[in-house]
């Protein structure tokens, strides 16, 4: 049944915003033991990033003729990836070009040996025109068409703002306040793009305020679900927390685990079969200033 399940590299996706922040106009956070105050200071423009990002999905699945059950299946699939970040161009205090080397990445699929992507060890000079994800190498080259498409689906956040930041500079949340993003915000913020469906609840509780990398920084409890209703259903519910840092709206961290669902069929030469997919997946990504040593480039 290989090609028939659910591609893993999707889920990627949900995280992809959370590890690039801009955002424009200065402005001093505050907070104390009971609150914080989020302002909207943009990352300086040489600020090299170190994010990595961990994608685990297990599943299993069934696939039937009717009630007749024809084969079941179970699959474990993690993707890692470590990248560092170096903005090449800002515009407006939004990043519109980068510098992006992946330190890691690879993929490990039940249990085997790790499996390296083409993009791994290599260095990229990415900019946003349009709508689209412009790649070269890091001497000016094109890269082959598969390590194009890798490392623009990475990168489709670039040149393009922190829908956290918007959301979020200004305001001054208590502990225990539940935020709820607006629709267009928790889908921008995710940039599913319609490959998971529509996102369909993102509410945020802060529950502490804490130092991070000596900054101040909001710990909430996320709680996410979307889904999926058209020729391919899915539902996916994940949770866990996400540390914000309150100067700049960037997400530092988070770790985001729960159930999904999906369900399709397909024409086949025994007829026409449904697969149910039932699952766990678990995202963990990081954030932070590259230390010495550490280039894009």
């Amino acid at each position: 049944m290989d090609g028939t399940l659910p591609r893993p590299t999707l889920l990627l996706t949900i995280c992809a915003a959370y590890v690039w922040a801009a955002a424009a106009q200065a402005a001093s956070p505050e907070s104390d033991a009971s609150g914080i105050t989020f302002g909207r200071l943009a990352e300086p423009s040489s600020h090299r990033m170190d994010q990595t990002t961990r994608v685990g999905l297990s599943l299993k699945t069934q696939v039937r003729k009717q009630a007749e059950v024809l084969n079941k299946q179970q699959s474990q699939v993690t993707r890692n990836r470590r990248r560092v970040l170096e903005p090449a161009l800002v515009e407006d205090g939004v990043a519109t070009a980068a510098y992006v080397r992946y330190l890691r990445s690879e993929s490990v699929h039940d249990g085997g040996e790790p499996k390296s992507d083409p993009i791994a060890g290599k260095s990229y000079y990415c900019r946003r025109v349009g709508d689209t994800i412009r790649v070269q190498t890091a001497d000016g080259k094109t890269p082959p068409p598969e390590e194009s498409r890798l490392v623009a689906e990475n990168m489709e956040t670039l040149g393009k703002p922190n829908p956290l930041a918007e959301y979020l500079a200004g305001k001054t949340v208590a502990i225990g306040d539940k935020l709820t993003l607006p629709a267009e915000v928790a889908q921008r913020l995710l940039g599913l793009g319609g490959a998971l469906g529509e996102v369909t609840k993102f509410e945020m509780t802060l529950t502490k305020v804490a130092t991070v990398e000596d900054a101040s920084c909001a710990v909430f409890l996320a709680d996410i679900e979307a889904q999926r209703t058209d020729s391919s259903q899915m539902r996916m519910m994940v949770a866990g927390p996400m540390t914000i840092q309150a100067e700049t709206c960037r997400a530092v961290s988070s770790e985001l685990s729960g159930p999904i669902g999906m369900s399709h069929s397909l024409n086949d030469p025994r007829g026409r079969l449904q697969l149910d997919s039932t699952g766990r997946v678990e995202v963990r990504v990081s954030s932070r200033p590259a230390g010495r040593g550490v280039v894009a480039r």
